[in-house]
């Protein structure tokens, strides 16, 4: 075996336990593809027997942090009025912080989170919403999870199936690539930092409607339209900006990405950066 890798829950140098990432992000839709066989395998991947939603207690912090955010985009969005991502992210970020403040100071309700929430919105933008639009826009969007920490029994799988013949699930997942192709693109890796226990592959899904926000491309798509910067190409601005309010809220509540898929991030600070689990 690795040196690398560990079997056990826990690294005595440097114990930071993994936690459950549902504690943290209460309200997120988990939909973890490869415990059933809608996968690009086509079988149910060792490891995930079960759903185990774990991960690092330093991701699942940061993760919260990024969601908190989340509520105010949409809000934001309409006050700006206009797809500048930066500038909506940044803004969501300082709401954030402001209403986790004021909370820890006295405990606020809706109404009082509805009035910081404009008045930081005036702050930034010169302008205010009425209260109606703040009801409709607030909290719209959550956190589509689709896989956490990840065995590296399942990485070997993963290897493994791509020098087999197996190919059910080519039309849907990697049509245009063989699976020699993906493996030299980087699309499957021999270690990846879902095995470190800090990555997270994720989307955004919509509240209101029931649907995951139009990102243009799948999660696991091998292919370059899953690319995150398309350059005005295989995708249109929407789903670019969508891309965009994603990767920025991830990026500042400190992952690192990966430009090759969309959904991907792992925290950058992350605390085994050499350790592969297999518990």
């Amino acid at each position: 075996m690795d040196q690398h890798v560990q079997n056990s829950l826990f690294d005595e140098n440097n114990p930071i336990s993994f936690v459950n990432l549902k504690d943290f992000v209460e309200d997120a839709i988990y939909d973890f593809r490869y415990s059933t066989p809608y996968n690009f395998t086509g079988k149910v991947v060792p490891g995930y027997e079960k759903v185990r939603t774990i991960i690092t207690s330093p991701a699942a912090v940061a993760l919260k942090e990024a969601r908190d955010s989340l509520k105010y985009v949409e809000c934001v969005h309409l006050a700006l009025g206009k797809n500048d991502a930066e500038k909506i992210v940044n803004i969501s970020f300082d709401i954030a912080k402001e209403i986790k403040r004021c909370n820890l100071d006295e405990n606020i309700n809706q109404e009082d989170i509805f009035k910081i929430l404009n008045s930081e919105i005036y702050t930034s933008t010169g302008k205010s919403l009425d209260f109606g639009n703040i009801e409709s826009l607030y909290n719209i969007y959550t956190f589509k999870i689709f896989d956490t920490y990840r065995p590296y029994k399942a990485v070997n799988y993963f290897m493994n199936w791509a020098k087999s013949e197996e190919k059910s699930m080519k039309r849907t997942f990697y049509p245009l690539k063989s699976k020699e192709q993906i493996v030299k693109e980087g699309y499957l890796l021999k270690k990846t930092g879902h095995s470190r226990g800090s990555a997270v592959d994720l989307t955004l899904f919509n509240l209101i409607n029931g649907k995951d926000v139009d990102m243009g491309s799948p999660f696991d798509y091998f292919g370059e339209i899953s690319n995150y910067d398309q350059n005005g190409k295989n995708v249109n601005s929407e789903q670019q900006f969508n891309r965009t309010i994603l990767r920025l809220l991830m990026i500042k509540s400190g992952f690192n990405t990966l430009d090759t898929e969309w959904w991907h991030f792992t925290l950058k600070d992350e605390p085994y950066p050499d350790l592969y689990f297999d518990f």
